[in-house]
C-alpha cells in the first residue's frame, strides 16, 4: 500500500476509534434507556462502516500494515456496540426484495475476516495479551450468534441453501473453539478460575451453538457428510462431559441421515476411525474422551 494511502487509511482508523469510544460511553451512559438517536447513529454507522471494515482487513491481512490492530480494534468495537436489532436491520438492508446477493457476498467475506483473524491472531495482538483476546473472543462469539441468524433464515431452504456459507460458519466455529487461548487446562488453577469467573467457558458456549446449527440443517445435512465428522470430533476435545455427550449424539445423526439417503453408513464409520485415530495417535484426548468413545 502507499505511504500516503496508508497515512490516510491510519487517520480514518483514529477518527472511526473516537466515534466508537464516544458511542461507547453514550451507551454506558444510557443502559437503562437507550435513545433512538443513539440507536440511529449505530445503525448509520453499522450500514456505512461495517462492510468497508470488513473488506479494508481482508486487502491487508496479508500484509504487514502497522494499522491492521487497529482497525480490528475498530471492527470489533463496533460489532460489541450492536445488539439483535441493529442486525436484523442490517440483514434487511443487505436483502432489499429478498434478493439474497449482497447479503451473502457480506457473509461470506465476514466469516472469512473472523477466521483469519483467529487462525493468525499474532498479526492482531501479541502472544501474551491473553486478557485481550478473551475480551476479542467474547465479542465474536456474540456476533457470530447473530451472524448465524441469516444462515438458517436466509440460506437454509430448499431454493436458497447455500453449503458454502454454512461450510464457512462451520469451520470458524471450530476454529474459535480450538483457539490456544481458550484451552483452559493449560493455564494453573488460579488463571483458570479467574478466566471461568470472567468469561465462562466459551468453547462450550461456541459447541451448543455448533450443534443448534447442526440441528436446523435438516436434509440439508447429507451435504456435510462426512466432511463434518473431523471437525465435530475436534468439538468432542473439550473436556464438557455433557458437550461431548451431545456432540456424540451428532454421529447417531450422521449415520442415520447416511443409511437413510445410502442405504448404509460407511462414510461416516470409516471417517469417524481415520480421524479418531488420527486424533489418539497425536495424544489428543483425555483417559475419559477414550472411554467415552469406547462406548460407541
Amino acid at each position: 500500500m502507499h505511504l500516503s494511502r496508508r497515512d490516510e487509511l491510519k487517520l480514518c482508523a483514529e477518527i472511526l476509534s473516537e466515534i466508537l469510544n464516544h458511542l461507547y460511553d453514550l451507551q454506558k451512559e444510557q443502559r437503562e434507556k437507550v435513545t433512538n438517536t443513539l440507536q440511529h447513529d449505530l445503525d448509520s454507522l453499522c450500514k456505512n462502516i461495517l462492510a468497508i471494515l470488513i473488506k479494508t482487513i481482508i486487502i491487508i491481512i496479508e500484509g504487514s500494515n502497522s494499522v491492521l490492530p487497529q482497525l480490528v480494534a475498530c471492527l470489533l468495537g463496533l460489532l460489541q456496540l450492536l445488539d439483535e436489532t441493529h442486525y436484523k436491520r442490517y440483514w434487511d438492508e443487505l436483502s432489499p426484495n429478498k434478493d439474497p446477493r449482497d447479503l451473502k457476498e457480506f457473509l461470506a467475506k465476514s466469516l472469512l475476516v473472523f477466521e483469519e483473524l483467529l487462525s493468525q491472531d499474532w498479526l492482531v495482538f501479541p502472544t501474551d495479551w491473553l486478557i485481550i483476546k478473551l475480551a476479542c473472543n467474547d465479542v465474536l462469539r456474540k456476533a457470530l450468534e447473530e451472524f448465524a441468524k441469516p444462515l438458517v433464515y436466509r440460506f437454509l431452504g430448499p431454493k436458497s441453501f447455500d453449503s458454502q456459507l454454512w461450510w464457512s460458519y462451520f469451520s470458524l466455529a471450530v476454529t474459535f473453539l480450538t483457539q490456544p487461548s481458550l484451552q483452559l487446562e493449560k493455564y494453573r488453577e488460579p488463571k483458570r478460575r479467574k478466566i471461568l469467573h470472567s468469561h465462562g467457558d466459551m468453547r462450550v458456549l461456541m459447541g451448543f451453538q455448533i450443534l443448534s446449527m447442526w440441528s436446523q440443517l435438516g436434509e440439508q445435512k447429507l451435504h456435510f457428510i462426512p466432511s463434518m465428522v473431523g471437525p465435530f470430533l475436534e468439538v468432542t476435545l473439550v473436556p464438557e462431559p455433557a458437550l461431548r455427550k451431545a456432540t456424540l449424539t451428532v454421529f447417531y445423526d450422521m449415520m442415520q441421515c447416511e443409511q437413510c439417503a445410502r442405504g448404509s453408513f460407511r462414510l461416516v464409520e470409516s471417517e469417524l476411525i481415520d480421524k479418531l485415530d488420527l486424533l489418539i495417535s497425536e495424544n489428543k484426548g483425555d483417559d475419559e474422551y477414550r472411554e467415552l468413545f469406547s462406548t460407541m
